[in-house]
């Protein structure tokens, strides 16, 4: 049984682990009998005590009681193991791998007795409580049936442990990336390599994919580093004893949205037998791409059929004047128009103002 231990503080009483159990008239002697495993802090020290967990061949009472040798440090994290030889009956308590306190499961105490094997009992609910009211954290608790020679594991593994970060959406499809920036810590020869993606894709990118490009914090990005989502994973290395583990903090994101170009002002129409002549004042923008031509039967409902050029919108490309034919005459119409720019996927501009005409008769 083995765990990493960090009490906030190991002054009052808490309760590490606890199991009651009962047995069965005939399974221990012929009346039923109490069991309990507890593990607690008690007195700065850590106390184990197993109530009727190892059973004599003679059915008579046993309990055994360690406790560690050394005080506990509050904030630190220390490996505590509880082991069973069935060999020959030894418990041993260590901490960090070192042997805290010793007893042999037998009524001499000692090597040379008969070994009393653990027997749990098959009454009583059989609930095993962890942390109850530890102040403090409790991590990798384990129970195993195989004695183990090793000391404690190393706290961190000789792999990576993998971050990735939920995409981050830099609002338009060609915003510039500019730089990444991070707080971070690499103790000794513990490291963090930084990685990212950036395009028109939201979903999840697994941390095997190939198109993951590596990066520096800090560094500037070239201008053509462009995108809406951003993914960003980092891959953690612990130092080559396995102790300590880099620290990641924070990400900070410097990029230069690309907003779309402002609206299209000044638009007229001019009504033509079955046509009507749009013209607008051109959006400076340098990203401009060209516009498009909204217009329907009712005012902000753009869904018109009607044009010999096609159904609303209609791109026009990049012109400031257009006619649209197509149109019945006497038949009101709506218009409205939008510019939009080179993005990979182009984002348009909010309506200009709208404007209604009916071709071959007067502006409304």
């Amino acid at each position: 049984m083995e765990f990493w231990l960090y009490p906030a503080e190991t002054e009052s009483s808490q309760k590490i682990l606890n199991w009651n159990g009962v047995t069965l008239p005939g399974e221990w002697g012929e009346r039923p009998r109490s069991q309990s495993i507890s593990c607690e802090i008690s007195r700065t020290r850590l106390t184990w005590r197993f109530d009727s967990v190892f059973r004599p061949h003679d059915a008579s009472s046993f309990s055994l009681e360690l406790e560690g040798s050394r005080e506990l440090m509050p904030r630190r994290w220390h490996h505590h193991m509880l082991r069973f030889d069935s060999r020959t009956g030894l418990v041993e308590y260590l901490i960090d791998g070192t042997v805290e306190d010793i007893a042999y499961a037998n009524h001499q105490n000692r090597e040379t007795g008969t070994v009393f094997l653990p027997y749990l009992g098959s009454a009583g609910n059989r609930q095993l409580s962890i942390g109850e009211n530890l102040s403090g954290f409790l991590d990798e608790f384990r129970i195993s049936s195989a004695f183990r020679e090793s000391g404690p594991p190393a706290p961190y593994k000789n792999m990576d442990g993998t971050v990735l970060i939920n995409p981050v959406d830099l609002q338009f499809g060609a915003s510039r990336l500019v730089s990444i920036e991070s707080s971070y810590e690499t103790p000794d020869d513990s490291d963090i390599f930084f990685f990212y993606q950036l395009g028109d894709s939201h979903f999840y990118i697994p941390p095997d994919d190939p198109n993951w490009k590596a990066f520096t914090p800090g560094d500037i990005f070239s201008p053509d580093t462009r995108g809406r989502y951003l993914h960003l994973m980092a891959a953690l290395y612990p130092d080559g004893k396995e102790q300590k583990s880099p620290v990641l903090s924070d990400i900070t994101i410097i990029y230069e949205p690309d907003l779309p170009p402002p609206p299209p002002s000044g638009l007229q129409v001019r009504p033509e037998d079955g046509a009507v002549l749009l013209t607008w004042e051109p959006v400076p923008d340098p990203d401009l791409e060209g516009y498009r031509i909204y217009y329907g039967t009712a005012p902000g409902r753009y869904f018109g059929q009607d044009s010999s050029e096609g159904p609303s919108p209609i791109d026009v490309g990049n012109t400031t004047e257009f006619l649209l034919s197509g149109l019945r005459n006497g038949k009101l119409y709506y218009f409205t128009v939008v510019a939009y720019d080179k993005s990979p996927r182009p984002y348009q501009t909010l309506f200009s103002v709208e404007v209604s005409a009916r071709p071959n008769g007067r502006l409304e």
